[in-house]
Protein backbone atom coordinates (compact mmCIF):
# COMPACT_ATOMS: atom_id res chain seq x y z
CA UNK A 1 0.00 0.00 0.00
CA UNK A 2 2.93 2.42 0.67
CA UNK A 3 4.30 1.78 -2.89
CA UNK A 4 1.67 2.32 -4.39
CA UNK A 5 1.51 5.90 -2.82
CA UNK A 6 5.38 6.46 -4.00
CA UNK A 7 6.85 5.70 -0.47
CA UNK A 8 9.75 2.92 -1.12
CA UNK A 9 12.31 3.48 1.88
CA UNK A 10 10.23 0.99 4.49
CA UNK A 11 10.79 -1.28 7.42
CA UNK A 12 8.13 -3.36 8.60
CA UNK A 13 8.44 -4.63 12.17
CA UNK A 14 6.19 -8.15 12.63
CA UNK A 15 6.25 -10.74 15.48
CA UNK A 16 4.40 -12.85 13.47
CA UNK A 17 6.18 -15.05 11.20
CA UNK A 18 3.25 -15.57 9.13
CA UNK A 19 2.70 -11.59 8.55
CA UNK A 20 6.83 -11.09 7.92
CA UNK A 21 7.03 -13.84 5.12
CA UNK A 22 3.49 -12.70 3.49
CA UNK A 23 5.55 -8.92 3.67
CA UNK A 24 8.56 -10.17 2.07
CA UNK A 25 6.14 -11.73 -0.50
CA UNK A 26 5.20 -8.49 -1.49
CA UNK A 27 9.20 -7.41 -1.78
CA UNK A 28 9.98 -5.10 1.03
CA UNK A 29 13.42 -5.59 1.88
CA UNK A 30 13.71 -4.69 5.28
CA UNK A 31 11.45 -7.22 7.55
CA UNK A 32 12.16 -7.03 11.56
CA UNK A 33 11.73 -9.79 13.71
CA UNK A 34 11.15 -7.95 17.16
CA UNK A 35 12.23 -10.91 19.13
CA UNK A 36 15.68 -11.47 17.26
CA UNK A 37 16.62 -7.34 17.24
CA UNK A 38 16.80 -4.35 19.58
CA UNK A 39 14.34 -2.97 17.47
CA UNK A 40 14.81 0.80 17.91
CA UNK A 41 18.78 0.41 17.29
CA UNK A 42 17.93 -2.00 13.71
CA UNK A 43 15.47 0.82 12.38
CA UNK A 44 18.13 3.77 13.58
CA UNK A 45 20.77 2.29 11.77
CA UNK A 46 18.80 1.42 8.41
CA UNK A 47 17.94 4.63 8.81
CA UNK A 48 21.48 6.10 8.62
CA UNK A 49 21.66 7.02 12.37
CA UNK A 50 19.01 9.49 12.03
CA UNK A 51 15.79 7.96 12.44
CA UNK A 52 12.52 7.63 10.22
CA UNK A 53 10.38 10.39 9.49
CA UNK A 54 7.08 8.29 10.00
CA UNK A 55 6.26 5.26 12.24
CA UNK A 56 2.74 3.72 11.20
CA UNK A 57 1.46 1.65 14.59
CA UNK A 58 -0.70 -1.19 13.16
CA UNK A 59 -0.15 -3.48 15.77
CA UNK A 60 -1.88 -1.66 18.77
CA UNK A 61 0.88 -3.14 21.30
CA UNK A 62 2.11 -1.41 24.43
CA UNK A 63 5.66 -2.76 23.04
CA UNK A 64 4.89 -0.75 19.99
CA UNK A 65 4.30 2.20 21.67
CA UNK A 66 6.97 2.26 23.45
CA UNK A 67 9.53 1.63 20.71
CA UNK A 68 7.65 4.35 18.14
CA UNK A 69 9.15 7.38 19.46
CA UNK A 70 12.70 5.76 19.56
CA UNK A 71 13.04 4.85 16.15
CA UNK A 72 11.53 8.34 14.79
CA UNK A 73 13.71 11.75 13.81
CA UNK A 74 13.18 14.86 16.01
CA UNK A 75 9.82 16.16 14.53
CA UNK A 76 8.79 12.86 13.09
CA UNK A 77 5.10 11.79 13.16
CA UNK A 78 3.70 8.76 15.00
CA UNK A 79 0.36 7.76 13.28
CA UNK A 80 -1.40 4.76 15.39
CA UNK A 81 -3.41 3.61 13.07
CA UNK A 82 -4.79 0.15 15.25
CA UNK A 83 -7.98 0.31 16.62
CA UNK A 84 -7.07 -2.05 19.97
CA UNK A 85 -8.66 -0.91 22.98
CA UNK A 86 -5.78 -1.23 25.56
CA UNK A 87 -3.85 1.09 27.42
CA UNK A 88 -0.26 1.74 27.88
CA UNK A 89 2.41 3.67 30.14
CA UNK A 90 2.42 7.06 28.48
CA UNK A 91 5.78 9.11 28.74
CA UNK A 92 4.74 12.75 27.66
CA UNK A 93 8.20 13.64 27.35
CA UNK A 94 10.01 11.14 25.04
CA UNK A 95 7.39 12.93 22.78
CA UNK A 96 8.48 16.45 23.66
CA UNK A 97 11.83 16.22 23.76
CA UNK A 98 11.82 15.37 19.81
CA UNK A 99 9.15 17.49 18.91
CA UNK A 100 7.40 14.28 17.93
CA UNK A 101 3.89 14.64 16.85
CA UNK A 102 1.38 12.07 17.90
CA UNK A 103 -1.40 11.43 15.88
CA UNK A 104 -4.38 8.54 15.11
CA UNK A 105 -6.10 7.62 11.77
CA UNK A 106 -8.79 5.31 11.80
CA UNK A 107 -8.22 5.14 8.00
CA UNK A 108 -11.55 4.91 6.78
CA UNK A 109 -11.90 8.25 6.31
CA UNK A 110 -14.16 10.07 3.34
CA UNK A 111 -12.24 8.49 0.06
CA UNK A 112 -10.08 5.96 1.44
CA UNK A 113 -12.24 2.85 0.59
CA UNK A 114 -12.40 4.12 -3.80
CA UNK A 115 -9.06 5.72 -3.27
CA UNK A 116 -8.06 1.67 -2.41
CA UNK A 117 -9.97 0.08 -4.90
CA UNK A 118 -8.56 1.79 -7.72
CA UNK A 119 -5.19 1.62 -6.52
CA UNK A 120 -6.00 -2.58 -6.46
CA UNK A 121 -8.20 -2.38 -9.84
CA UNK A 122 -4.66 -0.49 -11.20
CA UNK A 123 -2.30 -3.37 -10.54
CA UNK A 124 -0.88 -0.78 -7.83
CA UNK A 125 -1.74 -2.31 -4.70
CA UNK A 126 -0.77 -6.37 -4.79
CA UNK A 127 -3.38 -8.46 -2.32
CA UNK A 128 -2.13 -11.56 -3.08
CA UNK A 129 -0.30 -13.52 -0.53
CA UNK A 130 -2.05 -12.22 2.49
CA UNK A 131 -5.90 -11.14 1.57
CA UNK A 132 -8.20 -14.22 1.93
CA UNK A 133 -11.96 -15.14 0.96
CA UNK A 134 -13.47 -16.95 3.12
CA UNK A 135 -16.87 -18.08 3.60
CA UNK A 136 -19.51 -16.68 6.05
CA UNK A 137 -19.63 -20.43 7.60
CA UNK A 138 -15.15 -19.98 8.28
CA UNK A 139 -16.00 -16.37 10.12
CA UNK A 140 -15.40 -17.84 13.38
CA UNK A 141 -12.04 -19.86 12.78
CA UNK A 142 -11.04 -17.08 10.77
CA UNK A 143 -11.01 -14.48 12.96
CA UNK A 144 -9.19 -16.32 15.66
CA UNK A 145 -6.75 -17.55 13.10
CA UNK A 146 -6.31 -13.60 12.03
CA UNK A 147 -6.11 -12.65 15.82
CA UNK A 148 -3.47 -14.91 16.45
CA UNK A 149 -1.57 -13.82 13.38
CA UNK A 150 -1.62 -16.92 11.01
CA UNK A 151 -3.77 -14.48 8.79
CA UNK A 152 -3.46 -11.00 7.90
CA UNK A 153 -6.53 -9.85 6.33
CA UNK A 154 -9.86 -11.88 5.52
CA UNK A 155 -12.16 -10.89 3.04
CA UNK A 156 -16.14 -12.80 3.71
CA UNK A 157 -17.59 -13.97 0.70
CA UNK A 158 -21.60 -13.53 1.69
CA UNK A 159 -22.93 -15.33 -1.69
CA UNK A 160 -24.23 -19.12 -1.12
CA UNK A 161 -20.96 -21.58 -2.61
Amino acid sequence: GLRAVGVEDIVVVASSPARRAAVEALGVEHVIDPAAVDVAAEVRRRAGGRGVDVALDCAGAAATFSVAPAVLRPRGRYVIIAAVPIEVPFAPWRLARSEIELTGSLGYGAGVFARVIDLIARGAYPTQGWVEHIGLDQVTDGMEELHNGRRMKLLVDITPT
